[in-house]
């Protein structure tokens, strides 16, 4: 029996026994018999436990913790990173550097990681004529950890940087939106990556306290959050199983957002580590959608929004040509919105009149936070005719300016205008505002009659019921142009009004000038002898043969 157990301890033998092929110097001492069955038992437990542990598999059979990580994998340390140039996707030249200090800065805070000087980064990227960091190879990385020796590399971009719409001031709407992702310089796989977006009104306390209005400090916020992810999950910490697949990239085209029901496009690229996959998936709210593979290596295909209004998270399933499954769980999204976008349109004036160099000035404004991406403008006439329009793409402009003209530069005739103004967000959802101006070249009429009531004139005004009479000014006059009167207002003309004759002055030399402006800025102005209108005046009344008043109409 011992012979045995001796035996088969021989394939195992490390050092530990001394000259094993003697049975009889075994056998000799039970204390040696004794101590050969102890290591045999020990020798015999390692190798039944190293012959028991299973490979790391896929999402079929195995333990996983949904990310196509091996949860039970040992951590690996990251020292040395090296921060690469951030790819700058926004409209201010200056948010790549600004965003890429603070996330240095969070980094050196927190003394987690020693970071390569800048000049150093930009001289390999020099030397090897990389000009767009956001798709650094795994052949790029590993070299990068060769030369700079570094565990990692920090890559990314800032998708947004600024004002949320061009109305904006300091206390509206700003924005910062950054995405990145460390590769490991041994593999090239994808340690970690987060996408993280901030506005300013995400931060409104009690009383609309709390809102950020630094771009500026709203950088340093989202470069705070980002970092802490990092350190609390995943910066000193890698799977250690190596996975077939990593998913770069996670994105809903034409734009993230969509109403429901509707379909969205959908856009995977992924990182083959050991192998190319034989097909990718995408599911949202339990529904699957094939991608199909294009010219460019990346998946695409169209998916269905859900049909409530909220954020739905995109997982992602690699199968590999075994037909194992990798799931990816939320590594994108897509935001569904059912609402219009709320807008209000002014305009400077209601009349105008081109002749006059007069203009209607229309004045948009975005209420709700949205994304515009369309806005159209269009003037018709009584017919419905199409006179002239506008339209654009992405944010509503400041103004509009309308001088009456047709889309041929012809001047319109007078009268009643409609017009219509359309606002498109992101998502297609419309709102339509629609009112009516008015052209108006020539200067109103005004119908004016003067009557002698005893020691008082009486004035009487008229007009027609089209003119909308903005200002006026009535004047009575001695025959040297002196001002007796002056009497003016804004808005309609009173239609009487009584001016008690004065005895210094005689009425047979008084005159009266009215002006008057109506609210196309078309003036008119009239002068007359007070006299003049009295003696085209038919007697009201007369006195018959008997004494006694006589009404003569």
């Amino acid at each position: 029996m011992f012979k045995n157990r001796r035996e088969r301890l021989k394939v195992f033998d490390h050092g530990l026994m001394v000259k094993a092929d003697k049975q009889q110097a075994v056998s000799n001492t039970p204390v040696k018999n004794c101590l050969l069955f102890t290591a045999y038992c020990l020798l015999l437990a390692a190798f039944c436990s190293l012959s028991s542990v299973s490979p790391s598999s896929a999402v079929n059979g195995n333990s996983s913790n949904g990310n196509g990580f091996d949860s039970s994998s040992q951590p690996i340390i990251l020292k040395n990173i090296a921060i690469l140039p951030l790819e700058n996707l926004s409209e201010n030249p200056a948010a790549a550097k600004m965003v890429a200090e603070h996330i240095k800065k969070e980094l050196m805070n927190k003394g987690l990681v020693f970071i390569t000087k800048d000049d150093i980064v930009e001289e390999f990227l020099a030397k090897k004529r990389i000009r767009y960091t956001g798709g650094v190879t795994r052949a790029t990385a590993r070299e990068m950890g060769k030369v700079l020796g570094v565990d990692a590399v920090l890559v990314g971009s800032v998708n947004q940087f600024g004002s949320g719409n061009q109305f904006s001031d300091t206390n509206d709407k700003i924005n910062v939106g950054v995405t990145t992702r460390l590769v490991n310089t041994i593999d090239g796989s994808i340690i970690w990556a987060d996408a993280l977006s901030y506005t300013n009104r995400e931060f409104v306390g009690l009383l609309g306290l709390g809102v950020i209005t630094s771009i500026d400090a709203l950088s340093s916020r989202v470069a705070k959050d980002l970092i802490k992810d990092i350190g609390d999950k995943y910066f000193i910490k890698k799977e250690a199983g190596l996975n077939p697949f990593e998913i770069e990239k996670v994105e809903a085209y034409p734009s993230g957002v969509a109403r429901g029901g509707t379909k969205i496009g959908l856009r995977v690229r992924v990182l083959g580590i050991t192998e190319e996959p034989g097909e990718i998936k995408a599911i949202i709210e339990g529904d699957e959608f094939s991608l199909s593979k294009g010219e460019d290596g990346e998946y695409e295909g169209y998916i269905t929004a859900p049909t409530v209004e909220g954020v739905y998270p995109v997982d992602v399933i690699a199968i590999d040509q075994t037909i194992l499954q990798y799931k990816f769980a939320a590594v994108g999204k897509i935001t569904v919105d059912n609402t219009p976008p709320k807008v209000s349109l002014t305009v400077n004036r209601k009349a105008f009149a081109p002749q006059r160099r007069g203009y209607i000035a229309f004045t948009p404004k975005l209420l709700s936070y949205d994304n515009v991406d369309e806005w159209e403008i269009d003037i018709f006439d009584r017919d419905g005719k199409r006179l002239r329009g506008d339209k654009g793409y992405g944010n509503m402009p400041k103004g509009l300016i309308w001088r009456g003209e047709t889309d041929k530069f012809a001047l319109v005739s007078d009268g009643e205008y409609s017009y219509r103004f359309m606002v498109k967000d992101s998502a297609g959802n419309e709102t339509v505002l629609t009112d009516s101006v008015r052209v108006k070249n020539t200067p109103p009429v005004l119908k004016i009659d003067v009557d002698k009531v005893e020691d008082k004139l009486l004035f009487t005004f008229d007009h027609g019921q089209d003119e909308n009479i903005k200002s006026w000014k009535l004047s009575i006059l001695d025959k040297a142009g002196k001002v007796i009167k002056v009497i003016e207002g804004s808005g309609e003309l009173p239609p009487k009004f009584e001016y008690l004759i004065e005895s210094e002055f005689d009425i047979n030399t008084m005159i009266f000038s009215i002006t008057a402006t109506d609210d196309a800025d078309n003036p008119v102005s009239l002068t007359k002898s007070i006299p003049s209108m009295l003696s085209r005046k038919t007697p009201f009344a007369k006195v018959n043969t008997k004494g006694q008043w006589a009404e003569d109409f």
